[in-house]
């Protein structure tokens, strides 16, 4: 494996050529076979390894076994660990997709959806910050702080520095108050929210939540019931 060096099975075909990106670059690609084989077929692996002989009794018994597979050649075979051979993983694709086994996940279903909810927090985020303080406009010329210094604390004292200076203090010193628009982006972290229910086809009560848009119906409370009973973590959520 080391003389052939990584990437073999990449360059097989011009689609995976193209998908050989920088990042997979210098990786082996291992594949991981979980079948039968029979007891002259596990020896020949043992003995091209160094490993003793497996144990099988009859030359045409057959055993469970996993299998690694790196670029084309066989490097290791070890007995299934499980009695019933079965495969050590479970896969239901949430929906299907053409040539992949695992189709496609609700990570990947809502993925718009998220990158929604999470600029309209982090733009709520930035928008509380700016707007919890005031922008300060100092006319420097007309006005000085009685205690010579700019900093803006409580009770603070300011001079005039001249006899024309404007009457209006607004027209020397201002505040003016960054508006606080967070009623409108949590509107759209609430609509990026239902992108993510309509996408995933998972609504909120499905997950054992209950609100105001929660209908009153035998149907609801059902569902709900489920959920309690395969999440036992949520049993404060539904019994409130």
């Amino acid at each position: 494996m080391l003389e052939e060096g990584p990437n073999k099975v990449n360059t097989s075909t011009e689609a995976r050529e193209a998908r050989a990106d920088a990042a997979n670059k210098n990786r082996f690609e291992i594949w991981y076979f979980y079948g039968r084989l029979t007891k002259d077929e596990l020896e020949a692996i043992d003995r091209a390894s160094g490993k003793p002989a497996n144990g099988l009794a009859e030359p045409d018994a057959e055993t469970d076994v996993i299998v690694t597979v790196i670029n084309d050649s066989v490097v290791r075979a070890t007995i299934n660990p499980l009695d019933s051979g079965a495969f050590p993983y479970h896969s239901m694709p949430w929906q299907r997709r053409a040539q992949h086994w695992a189709g496609v996940g609700v990570a990947e279903q809502m993925r718009a959806p998220q990158r929604i909810v999470n600029a309209a927090l982090r733009a709520t985020l930035n928008n509380a910050g700016k707007s919890a303080g005031s922008q300060l406009i100092i006319n420097q010329s007309a006005i000085r702080p009685a205690d010579g210094e700019w900093l803006v604390t409580p009770d603070k004292i300011w001079l005039t520095t001249t006899s024309d200076a404007p009457a209006d203090v607004r027209m020397a010193f201002m505040a003016i108050e960054i508006p606080n628009v967070t009623d409108r982006l949590i509107a759209i972290i609430t609509l990026g929210e239902r992108f993510a229910e309509e996408t995933t086809s998972i609504p909120l009560i499905a997950q054992g939540q209950s609100g105001a848009t929660t209908p009153d119906t035998f149907g609801a409370a059902q569902l709900q019931k489920q959920q309690c009973q395969s999440a036992p973590a949520l049993d404060r959520l539904c019994l409130r």
